[in-house]
């Protein structure tokens, strides 16, 4: 969401997780100490508090972006040739405890 868009208040941010505004706070606040966004006041309502991504937290969005494509992709490939469906029963020896 915050990648998307040059700034996001944290109700908006809220609302969309759908949580709370104090859950989206402690979010936000936790990603501002790990310099993954930056919280402003908002330049229309100063009582309003609007969160950015910051280089390093553009570059996390676009690594997490490219391992959930990359196991999409491996999730749409046919199964390895010699692997058995988990739904067949196994016929060999029980294992021991």
């Amino acid at each position: 969401m915050l990648d998307r868009c040059k700034g996001l208040r944290v109700g908006t941010l809220a609302e969309r997780l759908a949580v709370t505004q104090q859950a989206a706070g402690k979010l936000l606040k936790n990603m501002e100490i790990a310099e993954l966004v930056v919280i402003t006041k908002d330049a229309v309502d100063g009582r309003a508090r609007q969160a950015r991504l910051t280089e390093l937290g553009a570059e996390a969005v676009a690594l997490v972006s490219d391992a959930m494509s990359a196991t999409e992709d491996d999730n749409d490939s046919p199964e390895e040739e010699g692997v058995s469906d988990s739904s067949e029963e196994d016929e060999g020896e029980p294992l021991e405890a």
